[in-house]
């Protein structure tokens, strides 16, 4: 990888935010959706990332709030790229969380709606959807 050719690549997916901040350090969950997938440090059979294409969420975690003022529109920008003087590959991520009801508001509703639609099984499996699609779904179909 050389220094002026850094590689990137974007993803995006819907996190069930709590409906009131617990947690004063993160309360929009950035480091770990606990609210959405239970405890971090819990052992699942299968795991949640796309080795497994399934998600599992901690069983023994309540089940979270699903309406729209919970639902965030999660994406990330990942980075990798060579730094100049000690050749050292730095990877750099940059979260953006949007609540739902904001993408209504611009607009753009209807584009995520297409989006969530148009996933394959697998990837509605691997995204968690079971959790939160019908409510989003509901919500973005909304005439307002």
């Amino acid at each position: 990888m050389s220094v002026d050719k850094p590689v990137s690549r974007n993803n995006y997916f819907i996190q069930v935010v709590p409906p009131e901040p617990l947690d004063a350090v993160d309360p929009e969950e950035l480091a770990w959706g606990k609210n959405q997938n239970g405890e971090e440090d819990v052992k699942r059979e299968g795991g949640l990332g796309a080795k497994s294409k399934r998600y599992q969420r901690d069983a023994n975690a309540p089940k979270p709030i699903v309406e729209a003022r919970t639902l965030r529109l999660r994406s990330e920008r990942q980075t990798l790229r060579r730094l100049p003087k000690s050749g050292v590959i730095v990877f750099g991520i940059r979260t953006y969380m949007t609540p739902v009801g904001r993408l209504v508001e611009e607009g753009v509703g209807e584009r995520l709606a297409g989006a969530v639609r148009g996933w394959s099984e697998d990837i509605d499996q691997y995204k968690g959807s079971v959790l939160y699609k019908e409510a989003l779904l509901a919500y973005l179909d909304c005439p307002f």
